[in-house]
């Protein structure tokens, strides 16, 4: 009798432990959304929050529309950034003096039946410098569709060809990069593969191609953009 009662007891107290553990474990980043304002089919939404205790801030905007697929692709996006943030604070919780910080901002086109969000996320956890990512989402509103650089094979098979060659031809106008070791990033970061190409927009003048910082240039020249006409694609 004594031994079922020991036991009962020392599962009462796995069970107390394990709900006071739970209902005391702390979030890190409570991701707290507002909702700014709201015009048309678009509203923005903020994240906003500034912790003393593990040391991080975040500011976010991002757009949420009336297409699930595509808020469900936005969502992601900013989900993802977040929980390297938190993975980043948790790591340094116990360094008083490093502060993490997280800014997505977001720019908006169209172009007939398409729809373009650029995301420009500023990572800052401590390294040599913060480090910038562009990051892009397509979408067709006529097909309720994400348009990626795959869709866009299916519409001209030659497409990373004439992207890889009209960027070329863009960026050698730039004296910057033309010195020996830089123009060697240059001619890797525009070779004719999808990563290469996968942050696009459409815009009324043409398809706009990001390249990120490292991507074909050293951190200190930043990020670079080519517009390529509709006209010279076939699109």
């Amino acid at each position: 009798m004594k031994k079922v009662i020991t036991v009962g007891f020392i599962f009462l107290i796995f069970l107390f432990s394990f709900f006071y553990i739970s209902s005391t474990r702390k979030n890190y980043i409570s991701k707290n959304i507002q909702v700014l304002a709201t015009s048309g089919i678009e509203t923005e939404k903020k994240i906003n929050e500034i912790s003393l205790e593990f040391h991080y801030k975040v500011n976010i905007y991002y757009p949420y529309t009336s297409y699930s697929n595509l808020n469900k692709e936005i969502e992601n996006l900013v989900g993802k950034w977040l929980d390297q943030l938190e993975v980043a604070v948790k790591e340094g919780i116990n360094l008083e003096d490093q502060f993490y910080t997280l800014d997505i901002h977001y720019d908006a086109y169209n172009y007939q039946n398409y729809i373009s969000y650029v995301f420009t996320c500023f990572l800052d956890t401590g390294g040599a410098h913060p480090n910038t990512y562009i990051e892009t989402i397509s979408f067709d509103k006529e097909k309720n569709n994400l348009f990626t650089i795959d869709s866009f094979q299916k519409t001209n098979i030659n497409i990373l060809s004439r992207f890889s060659e009209i960027s070329r031809k863009e960026l050698c106008q730039n004296k910057k990069l033309l010195d020996s070791n830089v123009w060697n990033m240059v001619l890797e970061g525009t070779r004719p593969i999808d990563k290469n190409f996968q942050n696009f927009a459409f815009s009324e003048k043409g398809v706009i191609v990001f390249f990120e910082r490292y991507q074909i240039a050293p951190y200190s020249y930043g990020s670079y953009q080519v517009i390529i006409p509709y006209s010279q694609v076939n699109f």
